[in-house]
C-alpha cells in the first residue's frame, strides 16, 4: 500500500488548486477517519474460560465390556467425580481471582461477587467477573489511585533546591584577592598557572 502524502491546502496555492484536487483531499480524509473509528465486532474473540474435565475412561485392552457397559460406567464414573470437578473448578476461580487481588488490592471487596459472577457463569473469566463485580465503582478506584499518586509526588517534591552548586553571576572582582586576580590575567594572557 503506498503512502503518498497529499498536498495541503493553504491560502497561497488555494488558487492553484483545482476543485478535483480539493475534493480527492477531503475524500481521503473523510476515508482515514471513518476506518479508525470502525469497530468491526466480528474480528473480536473474548477470551472465554474452559471448565475442568475429568478424562473420559478409554480402557481398549478389555475385550469382555460392551458398548453398553462402557457407557454406563463412563456414566457412573461422571456421576461420583462431579463433587471433585466442583471443588477443582472452584479452586481454580479462587486462584484466578486471587492472582488479579494481588496485582490489584483495591479490588478486594469485590472478590466474593466476583466468585458468585463466575459459578454462574461457567465461562466468565475472572477479569471479566471481577470488571463486572466493580464496574459501578471504577471511577472511585481511579480516582482514588490518582489521590494516592498525587500524594506521592507532594511528599517527594524536593523544595526547590537543585544538588549541583548554582553560581551567584559572574565574579564580582572588587571583592577578589590578588592571586586571584593574578590568576585570571595570567589566564587571559595564555600563560601557564602554577598552584603553589
Amino acid at each position: 500500500m503506498e503512502n503518498l502524502e497529499q498536498p495541503q491546502i493553504t491560502e497561497e496555492n488555494l488558487e492553484e488548486t483545482t476543485e478535483e484536487t480539493t475534493e480527492e483531499i477531503t475524500d481521503n480524509e473523510t476515508e482515514e477517519t471513518t476506518e479508525e473509528n470502525k469497530f468491526d465486532p466480528d474480528k473480536f474473540t473474548p477470551e472465554i474460560k474452559e471448565p475442568f474435565k475429568l478424562d473420559k475412561i478409554t480402557d481398549d485392552d478389555d475385550d469382555d465390556m460392551d458398548s453398553e457397559d462402557k457407557a454406563r460406567m463412563q456414566k457412573q464414573f461422571e456421576k461420583g467425580s462431579r463433587s471433585i470437578v466442583a471443588r477443582q473448578q472452584s479452586f481454580e476461580d479462587q486462584q484466578s481471582v486471587n492472582n488479579i487481588i494481588l496485582n490489584q488490592p483495591e479490588l478486594r471487596k469485590y472478590q466474593s461477587l466476583a466468585l458468585k459472577y463466575m459459578k454462574s457463569h461457567t465461562t466468565l473469566t475472572a477479569q471479566d467477573a471481577m470488571s463486572i463485580a466493580s464496574a459501578k465503582d471504577q471511577q472511585k478506584i481511579g480516582a482514588l489511585k490518582e489521590r494516592k499518586a498525587q500524594a506521592k509526588v507532594a511528599r517527594t517534591v524536593t523544595p526547590g533546591t537543585s544538588y549541583r552548586k548554582s553560581s551567584n553571576g559572574p565574579k564580582d572582582w572588587s571583592r577578589a584577592t590578588s592571586k586571584e586576580i593574578e590568576t585570571q590575567i595570567a589566564r587571559a594572557k595564555g600563560q601557564r598557572i602554577w598552584s603553589i
